[in-house]
C-alpha cells in the first residue's frame, strides 16, 4: 500500500502546490516513486516533462477516488495530494486519507486565524456544517 501524504488548507496562497511538487521532486532524487496528485479544480495540470515524479489529475471527485484506490494498491510508493484552498469539506477528506498531512500557513496574522481554524477541524473540534467551535 502507498503512503500518502496531504498538503491542505483553506487559506489559498501558502505553497500547497509548490510544496507538493518540491516533495515529488525530492523523493524522486532519492529514488522513491512518488506521484503528486493535483485536486485543486482552480489549478491547470503541468507538464510531466523533466519531472522525476508522476503527476495524475484527480480534480473531479470520481477522479479522486479512482486514484486513491490505484494507490492503496501500489506497494512503495508515496502519494502527494495537493489539495486547493478554501475547501474544508475536500479538506477534511484529504486529511482522512492521508498517512501524513502537511498544513503550510504564511506569516500573517489572518493566516494564523485560518490555520487555527483549519487544525481545529482536523482534529474533530469544529463542527464541518458552520466550520465554528460548538458551544
Amino acid at each position: 500500500m502507498a503512503e500518502i501524504i496531504s498538503v491542505i488548507g483553506n487559506k489559498g496562497g501558502t505553497g500547497k502546490t509548490t510544496i507538493s511538487h518540491l516533495l515529488g521532486q525530492g523523493l524522486g532524487l532519492f529514488g522513491y516513486r512518488s506521484v503528486v496528485v493535483l485536486t485543486d479544480t482552480g489549478r491547470a495540470l503541468l507538464s510531466r516533462t523533466n519531472r522525476r515524479y508522476l503527476t495524475v489529475d484527480a480534480r473531479g471527485p470520481e477522479l479522486l477516488d479512482k486514484v486513491v484506490s490505484k494507490l492503496h494498491g501500489l506497494k512503495g510508493w508515496i502519494g502527494i495530494v495537493d489539495g486547493g484552498g478554501g475547501r474544508f469539506r475536500k479538506d477534511a477528506l484529504l486529511d482522512s486519507i492521508a498517512s501524513l498531512v502537511l498544513l503550510p500557513l504564511r506569516p500573517l496574522e489572518d493566516a494564523f486565524r485560518v490555520y487555527r481554524a483549519d487544525a481545529a477541524g482536523f482534529m474533530g473540534l469544529l463542527d464541518p456544517d458552520t466550520s465554528r467551535f460548538p458551544p
